[in-house]
């Protein structure tokens, strides 16, 4: 049973509910046996799996070449109306030379004949629309050119700018 302050999680069952792209609206009624409604509310959800551009976030990054740390490239990947990607979306990218993907360096040794040989790095979003991508260690302070083509076959180029470390 409902106790007097139900909560969406009591009373929304996610399965079972179409959720499209954009925004959702769902309404909820309780009612008591004898059909006396007891409270309603709304809310808009909103439901984003198209990307249509990634956003560098400076403050999230790490954008050090000290031969050490790792770098961190930290994108907010957001639909054409500015909202944050759905949480698990994922994809393909391209970076510039001299810089390497940890991502894919660490695919090719764990598995070096059948690992990501050839293949692209990929990122995936985290909370709020969030992906952090993280390089090799390197000396070579520069830009980082990361290239990205979304479902829509939009093309994108996002760069980085990696500080020398401290001496």
């Amino acid at each position: 049973g409902l106790d007097d302050k139900p909560s969406w999680q009591h009373v929304v069952n996610p399965r079972g509910i179409d959720i499209k792209a954009g925004a959702n609206l769902l309404a909820i009624r309780v009612v008591d046996a004898n059909g006396t409604v007891l409270k309603e509310e709304q809310r808009t959800i909103r439901y984003v799996n198209t990307v249509a551009k990634a956003v560098l976030d400076e403050k999230l990054s790490r954008l050090i070449a000290d031969g050490k740390t790792r770098p961190i490239i930290a994108l907010r990947f957001v639909d054409d109306d500015g909202y944050p990607v759905r949480r698990g979306s994922s994809g393909e990218f391209l970076l510039n030379e001299p810089y390497r993907s940890h991502d894919r360096q660490e695919g090719i040794e764990r598995e070096p004949l059948a690992g990501r040989i050839g293949g692209k790095p990929i990122f995936e979003v985290k909370d709020d629309g969030v992906a952090m991508i993280e390089l090799e260690p390197t000396t070579q302070s520069g830009e980082a050119i990361l290239n990205f083509q979304f479902n829509d076959m939009r093309r994108q180029e996002v760069r980085a700018w990696l500080q020398p470390g401290q001496r």
